[in-house]
Order: structure tokens, then sequence, then C-alpha cells
């Protein structure tokens, strides 16, 4: 594989990490503001699609997990996600914990023992309520994470081919066995409603990286026909939609243009847009809402506080603060297990 088609993947993913994350934003500020703030008027434009922005984030983390799997040794795996996850994570919990405990604009409450299990991000794992409903989906996360990772140290590279069908049957045992299932081994076992996601992220990988094979072409119409046991037709071709789109950004060798530099920006600050929107959005939306602002002007509002905020956090706190880390954390690895460096997940 050349060293410029890894680039070019990267950055159409890039644009699809900046599409889903625009999409759930559109879904929480008029479908699910409401709930959260009763009093305040969502924008007359419901975009209910949108809630599928994180199933496209899904499928995004089984393609780039096992690309970043593949080119580390399990140390710097580690260590990569633990500085990726966890530092913007940390700010983005305490400033939606204070916001919450501090002002009355939007109707959720949090202890101190809430947050506090919050920060380790395993509150979804010991059935702590999320300082923000957000949250939910890192659970899911760091769930694959720890499957795959763990699958490829016990059996290797050789289980990755029979991985992808494995997650779908997993989304289909859960649609039927879930309350036999004990909690938290479907995160764990990837045995849950979004595994085939994942498995389709996983294949696209893999059809990439390792040319056409007809097992893993297969999982992903598969996967539409598995979300629909959950979902429906809805469901089915929303989701078709998304691995069409996929497919086009792994597989082919599409180019973004000048035009798709927005996305671009807009994927690289995804991850902070993404833990910071939802409820520091409704308490601007509801706040401006309660001084006379109209719907529209206020959506407007919150949606450009929340791109700069997300932006702020990426470029000034999110990389220094993860560099640091990441270079302190390496050097410590380096010292306990100096001979990591020559290993590879890989064979």
């Amino acid at each position: 594989m050349t060293e410029e088609a890894p680039r070019i993947r990267l950055q159409s993913l890039d644009i699809m990490r900046g599409i889903a994350a625009l999409a759930v934003l559109l879904f929480h500020y008029s479908v699910i503001l409401p709930r959260f703030v009763p009093a305040a008027r969502p924008i007359p434009l419901t975009f209910g699609e949108g809630g599928y922005g994180v199933h496209l984030f899904f499928i995004v983390s089984g393609f780039v997990i096992l690309m970043s799997l593949e080119r580390s040794t399990a140390s710097q795996f580690l260590i990569s996600r633990f500085t990726r996850l966890y530092p913007v994570y940390w700010l983005a919990c305490l400033t939606t914990f204070a916001l919450l405990s501090l002002s009355h604009w939007v109707d959720y409450d949090v202890t101190p023992g809430q947050f506090l299990v919050n920060l380790t991000m395993l509150q979804s794992y010991v059935r702590v309520a999320d300082v923000d409903g957000v949250y939910w989906s890192l659970a899911y996360e760091l769930g694959f994470y720890a499957f795959l990772f763990t699958a490829l140290r016990l059996c290797g590279p050789r289980i990755l081919p029979f991985l992808p069908c494995y997650m779908l049957a997993g989304a289909v045992l859960f649609r039927f066995a879930a309350p036999y299932i004990p909690h938290p081994l479907h995160l764990l076992l990837m045995l849950h409603q979004y595994a085939e996601l994942f498995g389709c992220g996983l294949a696209l990988y893999l059809l990439r990286t390792r040319g056409f094979s007809l097992v893993q072409a297969a999982v992903l119409p598969a996967a539409p026909l598995v979300e629909a046991l959950y979902d429906g037709w809805h469901g089915l071709i929303v989701v078709a939609l998304i691995v069409a789109v996929m497919s086009v950004a792994c597989l082919s060798r599409w180019q973004p243009g000048r035009l798709a530099r927005p996305f671009v920006w807009l994927g690289g600050i995804s991850y902070a847009l993404y833990l910071t929107h939802q409820m520091l959005g409704y308490a601007v939306i509801g706040r401006l809402q309660a001084m006379g602002a109209g719907p529209w002007l206020s959506f407007a509002i919150a949606l450009g506080c929340a791109l700069l905020l997300a932006h702020a956090l990426t470029y000034y706190w999110e990389r220094p603060v993860s560099a640091w880390m990441k270079g302190r954390l390496t050097a410590w690895a380096a010292r306990i297990r100096p001979w990591e460096g020559i290993r590879r997940i890989r064979a």
C-alpha cells in the first residue's frame, strides 16, 4: 500500500466524522430539546434521521481502530486511545457538570458521585447515569476497543476475516436473547444492537487492505438488514445509505476537493463537538428564548457557540495535552518494556 492511500482515506473519514457530528447535533436541537428544556421551542424543522449519525461514527470506528491496531504495538495502541479519548472528555464532563450544578437552565440533575464515576468513562458498565446524554455511545466504543484488542492479542491476525460475521451474528442474537446476556458482557463480547456497524467498518478495512473477498463484501448489505430487526424499514434505508457512502469513502479513489474542507475541519473537531454540544447547547437555547429570542436565532447562536467551543477544545486543549500525555506515557512504557517497540500486533 502506498503512503498516499492512507492519507486520502483518512481525510475522507474525517469528512464522515464531520457529517456524523453535525447530524447528531441537528437531531438533538430539533427533536430532543423539549425533553430537557420543556419551555423552549425547537426549530420548526425536525431531523429525526440525525440520530443515525452515531451509526456512522460506529462504522468509522470499525475501520479506523483496526487500522490503528495493525500499525501499533500494544502499548502504543493503549496510549494513543487513552490520550485521544480522555483529556477532552474530562474537561467536557467537568464543564457540563458545572453548568448543570450552577444553573437550572436544563431539566437534568447530576450528583457529585455520578460525576466522579463519569470521569472513568465506565459509568454505563456500572449502571450510573451519564453526565451528558451523548456519553452513552462511549460505552460501545470502549467495548469494541477492548474486544478487538483482546481478540488480536489472543488469536492474532488469522481471526480478522471472521470478526465481521461474528459481529453480525452478535447483533442478530441480541435482538432475540438480550434478557439472557448479562450486563455488561454484551458490550465486551460485541453482542448488542450496534455490533453489526462495527463489523461493517472492519469489513471495509479488510476490503481496502486485503483486496476483494466475497464474505467481507456480503457484510455490507447484511448490516442494513440486521438494522431492520431493530428499526424496521426506516432503519434499513438509512443505514443502507450510510453504508453506501462509507463504501465510496473507503473503497474508491475519491479525493475530497476544496468544497469539502469545512467538513474536514468539522471532522477534526467532531469528538469535542459531540461531547459538548448537547447540554451546553440546550442551556444556550433555553436561556436565549427566555430572553425573547426566537427558535431560529437561538438555534443559530447555539450552533455557533458549539462549533467555537469544540474548535477551542480541540486545538488549545485536546491536541497539546494529548501530545504531552502521549510523550510522557510512551517514555514510561519504554522504560518498563524496552522491547515492545519492535513488536507489532499483526504478523
